[in-house]
């Protein structure tokens, strides 16, 4: 396209970055392929947050509605279990949207629930538990690093400690349920082993 007397090009991010990345491995350069590395995950990133236009099909399939309110009432039962077993409470704590907050041993405070950031950001499960140590509800206010080092995988985020509850898969749902409650067993206790009473 000609553009004032000049010749305009329009490309993608996509073939810049693949022409750079192989001009770089082509002459060896170690340095440019990591450059390239990282600006190809920025990319991503932002194209991930762009709104594509909506299919038809997107709104008449309730498949995804149907597994959403699945996770809602999954969250109610592993709070109910747990409240029932005497490690969780829920008393003046309300459900929030998609979760529910409670305390575990009286202490830890968290919102357990479908974190859609999380989900969308590492992949592995749509249900957290989540602690935010800014605040003094979470019982660690302000140890994040120490908390953290006790989960494998834990994501830390301004002050806001997520722990991902991995639903087992291919088995019915009382299983499920158990295996998210032995989840949030083991939170509580390694949150009270580090934490103990003052």
């Amino acid at each position: 396209m000609r553009v004032g007397g000049h010749r305009l090009v329009l490309t993608s991010w996509r073939r810049v970055l693949e022409t750079l990345e192989r001009s770089a491995a082509a002459g060896g350069y170690a340095g440019i392929l990591e450059d390239v590395a990282q600006l190809r995950g920025l990319t991503e990133r932002m194209n991930s947050d762009i709104i594509p236009p909506i299919r038809g099909d997107e709104l008449t399939d309730v498949c995804v509605a149907r597994r959403m309110l699945n996770y809602a009432g999954l969250i109610d039962d592993v709070t109910e279990r747990l409240v029932k077993e005497g490690v969780a409470e829920t008393r003046g704590l309300r459900p929030s949207a998609w979760g529910r907050y409670l305390r575990l041993h009286g202490r830890f405070g968290l919102w357990l629930g479908v974190d859609l950031l999380a989900w969308r950001a590492i992949g592995v499960t749509p249900i957290w538990s989540a602690h935010n140590t800014n605040s003094s509800f979470s019982g660690i206010k302000g140890e994040i690093r120490q908390a953290a080092k006790l989960f494998d995988d834990a994501r830390e985020a301004d002050g806001q400690l997520g722990i991902p509850i991995r639903l087992k898969t291919g088995v019915e749902r009382d299983r499920v349920v158990d295996d998210a409650v032995g989840q949030m067993h083991s939170i509580a206790d390694r949150l009270g082993d580090a934490f103990p009473d003052g």
